[in-house]
């Protein structure tokens, strides 16, 4: 896995999409909070940066405020509790597989993020009326 080189606006764009496929606001995502559903959306944001865009746990650190030893902890929790909780391996997965579009895409234009994020919000809904 190499490592994509992001904008901050684009790592803007990517965090928003998240936020909305999980169901939570950007700025409750980005908080201090423990609540739970805030937590497990923090660790979607950044399994997605970590395994679709190769980022490093420091980047991750910056992106979303919490130091190293928790996002490292706080990840393998719940990477190993994803296979038991179908709620958000779904929204990881619809998450991973936005983050895999806009990866894929080569033009510089906020197409690629319009394109990954209706490309995910269908795949979501058809997971959705699946479950």
């Amino acid at each position: 896995m190499g490592y994509i080189m992001l904008t901050t606006d684009q790592e803007t764009q990517i965090i928003k999409s998240i936020c909305e496929t999980c169901g939570i606001g950007v700025v409750d995502a980005l908080s201090k909070s423990r609540k739970e559903e805030l937590v497990s959306c923090r660790m979607v944001i950044a399994l997605c940066f970590r395994n679709v865009f190769g980022y490093t746990f420091q980047q991750i650190e910056k992106l979303i405020g919490l130091g190293y030893s928790s996002i490292n902890q706080t990840m393998r929790n719940f990477s190993n509790s994803l296979e038991f909780n179908p709620y958000w391996r779904t929204r990881y997965e619809v998450s991973k597989f936005n983050c895999e579009v806009i990866s894929e895409a080569n033009s510089e234009s906020d197409l690629w993020f319009e394109v990954g994020k209706h490309v995910a919000q269908h795949t979501f809904n058809s997971i959705k009326t699946s479950e």
